[in-house]
């Protein structure tokens, strides 16, 4: 086991919303984000895979939670947000990922 000091500053945690064709992969969106998401982005996780008949029969929707944390100072929510922005773009172009609202 190893032993971690414990974070001096608070996360910005963001939720970011998708949808994809059913064929899309979450281990090929995680790849993206991780490659994206820059040197503060601490975890990303999928929490949530759903199917309606809003997204039609042809997409899913994924939420992943975004985790950002610097060791040196308290992140503001636009940087987060850049980050997030960045991770949006990759995912359209890498993954064909929409934004959901």
């Amino acid at each position: 086991f190893h032993y971690r000091p414990l974070p001096r500053f608070p996360a910005v945690v963001q939720d970011l919303a998708v949808s994809v064709a059913v064929s899309a992969r979450a281990g090929d969106a995680l790849r993206v984000i991780r490659e994206v998401g820059g040197p503060l982005l601490e975890s990303v996780e999928l929490y949530d895979e759903f199917r309606s008949e809003r997204l039609g029969s042809e997409h899913k929707g994924w939420t992943f939670r975004l985790s950002f944390r610097s060791p040196d100072r308290t992140l503001t929510s636009d940087e987060g947000q850049h980050w997030q922005t960045a991770i949006t773009i990759a995912l359209r172009q890498q993954v064909g990922a929409e934004v959901r609202r």
